[in-house]
């Protein structure tokens, strides 16, 4: 038996993967093996031709090679296997990879240049804008309208532009676009045209009243006033939204009709918005429809020093800062979780969250120990509102001198019988 291993020449035409070309003849049985070997393991992996390396060059390597589990066979690729020879209009070479393709397919031009000189106002991405070339003026057209060529990379003014073109293997024939497909007719209390690009969009899809104010420049002027602190998305739609989203514009947009708007829900998370919360959040007016965790506050000590602000609840801001003002002296733990309070622990830091329960709070307990919180001070110790809740060993009282007090009553005793003799 002989081997021929070609790692040059056969792997970018044959093994499209983590493997090299071998070729094996078997003299005994006058036959030629051509397969593929895995780099790592070293065995044959020929089964894995249709699934790891099918590809073009696979195809027109692999076209004469004989073997139990060997691809189909066939010198040009299709899109999905080996073929003989490739669909009625279209053709395949050594110029297009021996993949199947057919003739581009020109299309209508569509006034989409949004410079005069570039296709960059023909699409949101760089693959869409990519498809059309340029002609005069704002005028573009795609340049290619098989599936093959466009893929998903659709925009109303991609459908817009092959609405005219022929080929059976065109994308979908329709001059408007309802954001999954290119459609002849928009749906009924929908419109599409030039302003909008030739996307389906509602005739009307503003959101409803919500009271807000103070956004960014670019979210505020999604916004239109209505009366007082009332104001409405002026077009729900993503495409005019994009990613300036917050709780107002979810909110505001939550009840719109459309299938082009952006993902329904009342309330934002951050990141889109949702119809609900996630369990531990709230979200209303107050938090500006965004998603936050559920207030988690201690209860009133009387800590403060100066009867209006919490100075003395703490020796350094950040404690400090962790406490809002009550009444006269007291003050509260604005957020017990351990994530909000962190290691700036003191006395009254622990006696006002002794009282909250969550499984995110800091340790439960009155009084601090020095590192934590705890519920009970230790032996010999003692802790309350005069050390600030802070454990502190008991003073203990001097012991009294005995020897002492014996000596000084000798010493009176001895006086007095001396006055006694001299008189």
């Amino acid at each position: 038996m002989i081997v021929y291993r070609e790692l040059l020449l056969w792997k970018p035409k044959k093994c499209d993967c983590n493997q090299y070309a071998e070729i094996t003849i078997s003299n005994s049985k006058n036959k030629i093996f051509i397969g593929c070997r895995d780099f790592q393991s070293g065995g044959y992996s020929n089964e894995s031709l249709g699934y790891k390396c099918s590809n073009a060059w696979s195809c027109n390597s692999c076209q004469s090679a004989t073997g139990l589990g060997n691809i189909a066979q066939g010198q040009y690729f299709d899109g999905t296997n080996c073929v003989a020879s490739c669909p009625s209009g279209s053709s395949a070479s050594l110029a297009t990879g021996f993949v199947c393709q057919y003739p581009p397919i020109p299309c209508g031009s569509v006034a989409c240049s949004s410079d005069f000189s570039t296709c960059r106002g023909c699409g949101s991405t760089n693959a869409i804008q990519n498809l059309f070339t340029h002609g005069t003026g704002n005028n573009c057209s795609v340049s290619d309208c098989n599936l093959t060529n466009v893929g998903s990379n659709l925009s109303g003014w991609v459908c817009y532009s092959c609405s005219s073109a022929s080929g059976a293997h065109n994308i979908a024939k329709g001059q408007y676009y309802n954001c999954s497909t290119c459609v002849d007719n928009y749906p009924s209390g929908q419109q599409a045209n030039a302003a909008t690009g030739y996307v389906c969009q509602n005739t009307a899809n503003p959101g409803n009243l919500v009271t807000c104010s103070n956004d960014s420049s670019v979210v505020e002027d999604l916004f239109t006033h209505g009366t007082g602190n009332s104001c409405s998305v002026i077009d729900c739609t993503a495409s005019v939204i994009g990613s300036n989203l917050n709780g107002w514009v979810c909110n505001s947009c939550s009840s719109a009709n459309g299938n082009c708007n952006i993902t329904a829900g009342q309330y934002f998370n951050g990141s889109t918005c949702v119809a609900n919360f996630p369990s531990g959040q709230q979200a209303s007016a107050s938090t500006g429809y965004v998603c936050q965790p559920i207030p988690n506050s201690g209860s009133a000590v009387s800590c403060s020093s100066d009867s209006s602000t919490c100075g003395g609840c703490g020796l350094t801001n950040d404690i400090q800062k962790l406490f809002t003002h009550g009444t006269q002296n007291k003050c509260s733990i604005i957020d017990c979780s351990i994530a909000e309070v962190g290691s700036n622990l003191n006395g009254w830091v622990c006696n006002s969250c002794c009282t909250t329960t969550s499984q995110s709070n800091i340790a439960t307990g009155q009084y601090y120990n020095g590192i934590t919180c705890v519920a009970s001070y230790p032996i010999g110790q003692s802790a309350n509102e005069a050390t600030r809740f802070v454990c502190k060993i008991n003073s203990v009282p001097a012991p009294v001198n005995n020897n002492a007090s014996h000596s000084s009553l000798i010493g009176y005793t001895l006086i007095f019988t001396i006055l006694k003799i001299c008189v």
